[in-house]
């Protein structure tokens, strides 16, 4: 199902049923959407990457602020998302655009199965993240991190380069570069 006009489509992209665009919508070369997949406006997917099936990609993300009359009200949200080339990710992921940037998920990076990133997040290259993860709203990580399966991350906090953060682990401060984390809340092992 195509919404308002046609996504830019690069060559030899495989797309398989019942895949919904929204507009503004660009594929690289060589990806693969596999079935029920949902993009929404102002995505962009970049070349050799693999939507698995049923996957949710830039809708609104969770975020509430309190009106005069002290009731909970939805934060429009502007941003996209930009999935740049030879990531892949799994079945039945969400990730949401960014409140007015970009969610951005960088080269190389691999994403397990049911696994949740929220608005306004950086992903950098070559990380490992394992089923169940789930990232908060603006959570920056660089590059060559393992995530471990069902492994939560704080809202807004910054993780360097070439970490193990252990299954189960709930990391609620920064961390910097080469640590091995377990725990809640995670620490430092090494």
């Amino acid at each position: 199902e195509i919404k308002h006009e046609k996504p830019k489509i690069g060559n030899n992209v495989e797309i398989h049923k019942n895949v919904y665009f929204g507009k503004n919508v660009i594929i690289g070369d060589n990806t693969i959407i596999m079935p029920n997949v949902v993009i929404n406006d102002n995505v962009r997917i970049g070349k050799n990457c693999l939507i698995k099936s049923s996957t949710v990609i830039g809708q609104k993300g969770f975020q509430a602020i309190v009106d005069k009359n002290k009731n909970l009200i939805s934060v429009f949200h502007v941003g996209g998302v930009k999935i740049n080339n030879f990531v892949e990710i799994g079945a039945l992921n969400t990730i949401a655009c960014g409140a007015i940037d970009n969610t951005i998920i960088d080269d190389y990076t691999k994403i397990d199965d049911h696994v949740h990133i929220a608005h306004n997040i950086f992903i950098g290259k070559n990380n490992i993240i394992c089923a169940g993860a789930i990232f908060g709203g603006s959570v920056m990580v660089g590059n060559r991190n393992f995530f471990g399966l069902n492994s939560t991350m704080r809202t807004a906090i910054k993780i360097g380069n070439d970490n193990f953060i252990g299954q189960s682990t709930n990391l609620v401060k920064d961390i910097k570069n080469n640590n091995l984390i377990y725990g809640n809340p995670g620490k430092i092992i090494k």
